[in-house]
């Protein structure tokens, strides 16, 4: 494109995979941008790869994801002010690691279920950092043709540390259990059921009720009720 902006891109992704043994994708983006204004650029980089390794009835999977954001301040006076490119440089840097398992086949006790763990970290150049941890666990189990019993349980905690002379540092941990009773045929499902939420040691119980429409011919879900989350 022709502008006031030099814009490259660089995408690129790999894949792997052995019959019905493991699967491996890579990727990995840059952008980078610079107009006419001094310290006016930007640049970003991602880099992910997830993979699966199958089991007897079961597949284990993970991803490990890195990235960086360098944004320049530059929306100052530059006829008063004369910055160089580190002073006004904000960087962002952050990586992320899940790991988790999940049956793939019929057991026992005829109980589908995908117990996972996540961990993150992300930090500034100004030293505030953010650590996180994640688990999280999704069961379901069919009762009949008609009937099936579903929960979820999750607990996330995450630690914000601040070094501006002095080290401050805030938490902030959630829990969460989410039965729920679903009744499905080929026309509609009905699902219901409660969220019992811990939010930094108080207790509230939300309702998770809603319905949703197959509508036939159609690729459309008509869906309304009531369905309640926690936002961190």
């Amino acid at each position: 494109g022709l502008g006031n902006y030099a814009m490259p891109l660089i995408s690129a992704g790999a894949f792997l995979r052995k019959d019905k043994k493991y699967l491996l994708n890579a990727y990995g983006n840059y952008l980078s941008s610079k107009g006419s204004i001094a310290n006016q650029q930007y640049s970003k980089i991602d880099l992910k790869t997830t993979g699966s390794y199958y089991l007897n009835n079961h597949e284990a999977y993970g991803s490990v994801a890195v990235s960086q954001s360098n944004f320049h301040l530059y929306g100052y006076d530059h006829n008063i002010y004369k910055y160089s490119k580190q002073d006004v440089l904000q960087q962002l840097n952050e990586f992320d690691l899940k790991l988790g398992i999940r049956n793939t086949g019929e057991n026992a006790f005829k109980i589908n279920y995908d117990p996972s763990i996540r961990f993150n970290y992300f930090t500034t150049k100004d030293q505030v950092s953010e650590l996180g941890f994640n688990i999280s666990v999704d069961a379901d189990r069919r009762i009949n043709n008609f009937f099936k019993l579903k929960a979820s349980a999750f607990f996330d905690a995450t630690s914000v540390s601040v070094k501006n002379g002095l080290q401050n540092r805030f938490s902030n941990n959630i829990s969460q259990f989410s039965p729920s009773l679903v009744y499905e045929t080929s026309v509609y499902k009905i699902n219901g059921g409660i969220n019992a939420i811990w939010n930094n040691g108080y207790l509230v119980c939300l309702p998770n009720l809603y319905g949703e429409l197959y509508l036939n011919n159609f690729p459309f879900i008509f869906q309304a009720g009531f369905v309640s989350k926690i936002d961190k």
